[in-house]
């Protein structure tokens, strides 16, 4: 059995992640809220309620900051494909433009001739020119900053976005979106934090906090730590996500 954080929780983000744009500072915070954690329930059970409470406060945050992060990241490789159709309508636009060009010069040649020859020697029918039309309307450009101080800010993505969140960066985190809102319903986990932090109490008992909040937190922080320290080469796994519709609106109340 493993008791010690600094045996097990202690994260260090693999220098290879596969997720080049994942914040480094997530590796400070997470060693900071997990700090001193033993990962067996008889380590909790020792503690009184108001230190139990604030354990399970810090423990929500990793929770927390990482669905955000994922919920951002995943959100700026959505608005890249967005971009990417608007590069081959301008390319499109550049072929006529070309095209356009070319024939606006050949005119140029066909009258220029006929100038310079003091004559109307130029028999040959001229074609007219079609038009073009350019339609590149303004885009309002989205920010995507994984600052903390922005991070923390954010509103926690729900279940269904998670899931397509973290599909999308194909990560394997299995079970942690069942932790989130599912909807506009809120999560136990979520339920008991805002409890603790809006009340300063427990929705429910200790051993319960211990059994159904805490350990359960513990284990979706273990895969969020081995997910993290995975070298970009590793062998995926089965996806961890169903394949849900992704929008920015879907976040949890």
């Amino acid at each position: 059995m493993i008791e010690h954080n600094s045996d097990y929780l202690l994260l260090s983000i693999h220098v290879d992640f596969q997720i080049r744009d994942f914040p480094r500072w997530f590796e400070v915070f997470f060693n900071e809220q997990t700090d001193g954690v033993e990962c067996h329930s008889e380590y909790f059970s020792a503690m009184p309620m108001p230190q139990l409470q604030i354990t399970y406060i810090k423990l929500w945050s990793v929770i927390e900051s990482f669905a955000k992060i994922v919920f951002l990241l995943a959100g700026k490789r959505h608005f890249t494909k967005e971009l990417s159709p608007e590069i081959e309508k301008i390319e499109s636009i550049q072929t006529r433009l070309d095209q356009y060009k070319n024939d606006v010069l050949a005119a140029l040649s066909f009258y220029q001739q006929s100038i310079d020859a003091d004559s109307a020697r130029n028999t040959d029918a001229l074609t007219d020119i079609d038009a073009v039309k350019i339609d590149l309307k303004r885009r309002e450009l989205k920010q995507f900053s994984v600052d903390k101080s922005v991070v923390f800010k954010e509103k926690l993505p729900n279940k269904t976005v998670m899931d397509k969140a973290l599909s999308t960066l194909e990560l394997n985190v299995a079970g942690f979106s069942d932790a989130l809102n599912d909807g506009s319903k809120n999560s136990s986990y979520y339920q008991t934090r805002n409890q603790i932090a809006h009340e300063g109490k427990s929705d429910i008992s200790a051993t319960t906090l211990i059994d159904k909040r805490i350990m359960p937190l513990l284990t979706v922080i273990k895969k969020i730590k081995d997910c993290l320290e995975q070298p970009a080469f590793a062998k995926k796994t089965t996806p961890a996500a169903s394949n849900q519709p992704h929008s920015a609106n879907e976040v949890a109340q």
